[in-house]
């Protein structure tokens, strides 16, 4: 299982998932509360930052390298952390060039399984921080259809 994001039927598109159709609707791990949101980030030591494996790469957090060297990660640099509170804004909005991101708190949980092969994006761990804190269900996507179709 590399993914909790299926393919729908575009690569546009996932499979709905939601807590009347799913089990694993968010992400979670043994032994943590499920409302606690966890992200594979790789470890930048040369510059002091956790990122994700967007291309380019998006910093979560930043901090000197003597901080960066003390996270344990896989052999391949990737470590667990526990997130909250993050918000995403843009330079220039109209560009919508690099966002620029905010994590509220970040926590070291511990180094990626053995067989990680990349970080998380920044949309699967926004996703995963709104199912979280500002759940949407598909009768409210319903909802928000029938107004657009009158």
């Amino acid at each position: 299982r590399q993914s909790h994001y299926d393919p729908g039927t575009s690569s546009l598109a996932l499979v709905w998932k939601d807590a009347e159709c799913s089990r694993y609707m968010s992400e979670v791990y043994p032994g943590l509360d499920p409302s606690v949101q966890v992200a594979c980030l790789r470890l930048d030591a040369a510059g002091g930052q956790l990122v994700t494996c967007d291309d380019p790469p998006v910093a979560l957090v930043r901090g000197t390298p003597q901080d960066m060297a003390s996270v344990a990660t896989n052999k391949a640099g990737f470590a667990l952390f526990k997130v909250a509170g993050i918000q995403v804004s843009f330079a220039d909005e109209a560009a919508m060039g690099a966002p620029i991101v905010e994590v509220g708190a970040c926590e070291f949980l511990a180094p990626a399984a053995a067989n990680r092969i990349d970080a998380d994006n920044l949309s699967k761990i926004l996703f995963q921080q709104a199912i979280r804190s500002q759940p949407l269900t598909i009768q409210e996507i319903a909802e928000a259809a029938n107004v657009m179709d009158t």
